[in-house]
């Protein structure tokens, strides 16, 4: 049994339709890595592909958190959606894989990740400093992206996390006279 859930919703200020995919079962976590993250991309892809269908879009962004980031770097590394800003947070940086589809990438973005990740390292990140991507390293800040029993710190690493996301998928342009 396949288990794939999407939603939408609008977010009526901006006029941006979200698709927030639920592609995650026990069965995925059975399966061997490579063959898992196959999978995981398999059911991701063929959302996108069903919205797609259904609608056209005027621009694309993708999000991802921590496993999320392996499919969306997939797509990446396949040259998917090459017009599309990505935001990627707590990306697997233990994984050269990862970290070397992310440096050769020209998708334009944010990459975020704490400096007490246990996925960051700092040559990884140095490494994807080579992308087209805003890094972004929250100092102090775990995987979950907050620090440890300090809730005023947390909340402003998340709020710097949400400009700089804000920044990067919307930028302004100004006009000169």
């Amino acid at each position: 049994m396949e288990v794939v859930q999407f939603s939408r919703m609008m977010l009526l200020k901006r006029g941006i339709n979200v698709i927030e995919i639920q592609y995650v079962s026990d069965d995925l976590f059975s399966l061997p890595d490579e063959q898992g993250d196959a999978e995981m991309s398999r059911r991701i892809e063929a959302v996108i592909d069903e919205v797609l269908r259904a609608r056209t879009y005027q621009t694309i962004h993708f999000i991802a958190k921590s496993l999320g980031t392996v499919p969306l770097v997939s797509m990446m590394n396949r040259g998917l959606f090459p017009e599309a800003r990505v935001v990627l947070l707590t990306p697997l940086l233990k994984d050269p894989a990862i970290v070397e589809a992310i440096a050769k990438s020209r998708h334009r973005g944010l990459l975020v990740i704490g400096d007490q990740d246990h996925q960051y390292s700092p040559e990884a990140f140095e490494r994807c400093g080579r992308s087209n991507l805003v890094l972004e390293q929250a100092e102090g800040a775990n995987h979950s992206l907050d620090i440890d029993f300090d809730v005023d710190a947390s909340l402003q690493v998340l709020g710097r996390i949400m400009q700089r996301t804000e920044e990067v998928l919307f930028p302004v342009s100004v006009k000169e006279n």
